[in-house]
């Protein structure tokens, strides 16, 4: 929910503080009490000159006082259209002389509420109660070293609708009734995409059995993410326990508990990723043959991963599996690395109706093979639709010294041309413009398609795991028909050749 806000002229510079590294304007700290904390905010608001006020999500914060001052600067980092009110509660065992402070905090005149407390674990829930935005979305994230006790995990599970907190030292969650999210998980995302880029070409598929040692080195003293990540990819490779991954910690230019660098190795072989600035440079060496390559890694900061999943919540099978490993340490099922793909396939299509009814077909397509398959199927399939070809730009895939609307401008005239390239006259054509799943699933909404057709690589191993591949998210999200096109389930007919114009009118097997 944005805010709704009318300036006025009632704004008092003097009690205004601007903080210059960041451009932070705040009005306050004033002191009350918990019973009084609603009247101090409008006085503040009052000298902010804003008139009228929508708030957005609540985020409880609960901390301690070693790091109290990184909260602020990552709650800093957050924008008003984040959330409304920012409540910190400072676990403390004296709370006696402790008053409660209030203040505004934001850039220009989009303001948000924080409120800082005191309180003992034990009465966590009633300062809590009193000091949050009823009726309104909650946040809690708990900031603290040590996981909260069962009866304080309860109490925090009935006021929030997503509780976010490091669930490795978490022994159960049966007291909470919330969505539990995990801010490491959310922070090592990028580095599950890269490890999968390791695999992507067939031969280095191949290798994964001979494997034999992770070694992870990363930032600071938060081993959190590193520990995560860590038993994610003894997950995905099937080793039973975590014998065989190395965590190291160093100093580095980069957020603390950020990943560094991950390599993987075996007799001979050796695929390794290490951040050097805002650049990841991978190798890959196996059978005497050697692939490098640099792709953008921007630093994964606690705000970014805290508004991320604020936005998103992120609690898949693949988090449930790797944090089960984790906690086992050392009893754990082997994970084939030949998952099937789940999606509808061409037999369920057929079984959900009639084809005549298909009258609008969206179909993903980009310059992989894969996807110029997918679209010599939909024609095959659906020859009396109306067809629409749809590529996404990715903004992440965009060089760093192109980045900006002028740059996804040029990368969406590409596109089309390459559609124009591909499409039939009575074929429409569409470029979008975001993350790959999302923006097919909004493209399929705004055609109001009946079928969407994706090809898949039908890669294998580790690199077809990362978050499921597009076209799994797409299938896992979709609300119509996903026809998946993997190249072995496709007719000789169509798979052979380049005769994509010259095969219409063939029916789903």
């Amino acid at each position: 929910m944005l805010w709704l806000r009318q300036v006025g002229t009632l704004g008092q510079e003097a009690d205004m503080t601007t903080f210059r590294s960041s451009g932070i304007h705040q009005f306050g700290p004033e002191a009350t009490d918990v019973r009084h904390v609603d009247h101090a905010l409008a006085r503040l608001w009052q000298q902010a000159g804003v008139q009228l006020h929508v708030a957005a999500a609540n985020l409880l914060v609960v901390t301690e006082a070693a790091h109290l001052k990184r909260v602020r600067e990552t709650l800093n980092a957050l924008g008003a259209g984040d959330t409304g009110r920012q409540v910190i509660v400072l676990l403390e065992d004296n709370v006696s002389g402790r008053s409660t402070e209030v203040s505004l905090v934001g850039v220009q005149h989009n303001y948000l509420e924080r409120v800082e407390t005191g309180a003992q674990a034990g009465v966590l829930e009633q300062i809590a109660s009193e000091l949050l935005r009823p009726a309104t979305l909650t946040h809690v994230w708990w900031a603290c070293d040590q996981p909260p006790m069962p009866h304080v995990l309860g109490a925090v599970g009935r006021m929030a609708d997503q509780l976010i907190l490091d669930t490795t030292d978490l022994k159960t969650h049966a007291q909470v009734n919330c969505l539990i999210s995990d801010l490491a998980w959310a922070r090592t995302a990028r580095w599950r995409e890269l490890t999968a880029q390791l695999f992507d070409d067939p031969l280095a598929v191949a290798q994964l059995g001979h494997l034999e040692t992770a070694s992870i080195t990363f930032c600071g003293a938060d081993i959190r993410p590193a520990r995560l990540y860590g038993a994610w990819l003894a997950d995905r490779l099937g080793w039973p326990d975590l014998q065989r991954v190395h965590l190291k910690a160093q100093e580095a230019d980069r957020e603390r508990g950020d990943l560094s660098a991950t390599e993987l190795s075996g007799p001979a072989i050796r695929f390794c990723i290490r951040a050097s600035g805002p650049l990841a440079q991978g190798e890959v060496v196996y059978g005497g043959h050697t692939r490098r390559f640099e792709v953008p890694l921007l630093p994964m900061t606690l705000a970014q991963g805290l508004k991320d999943l604020m936005c998103s919540p992120v609690r898949d099978e693949q988090f449930i599996r790797a944090l089960g490993l984790l906690r086992r340490a050392s009893v754990s099922q082997p994970v084939s690395p030949s998952l099937p793909v789940p999606p509808r396939a061409h037999g369920d299509l057929q079984a959900s109706g009639d084809l005549e009814t298909v009258r609008h077909v969206l179909v993903a397509v980009d310059s992989s093979p894969h996807a110029r398959l997918a679209l010599k199927v939909a024609r095959a399939h659906y020859p009396n639709a109306h067809r629409r070809l749809v590529t996404v730009v990715d903004p992440r895939s965009l060089p760093l010294e192109q980045e900006g609307r002028a740059a996804s401008a040029q990368a969406e005239r590409r596109a089309l041309d390459t559609l124009d390239r591909l499409a039939r006259d009575e074929e429409s054509r569409v470029a979008v413009t975001g993350e790959p799943a999302e923006a097919l699933l909004r493209a399929a909404r705004s055609y109001a398609a009946d079928v969407l057709v994706i090809g898949t690589h039908g890669r294998r191993g580790l690199g077809r795991w990362v978050l499921g591949s597009v076209a799994e998210q797409v299938v896992r999200h979709a609300s119509i028909p996903v026809l998946v096109v993997r190249e072995a389930d496709v007719p000789d007919e169509l798979r052979t050749g380049n005769r994509a114009d010259s095969v219409s009118g063939t029916q789903p097997r």
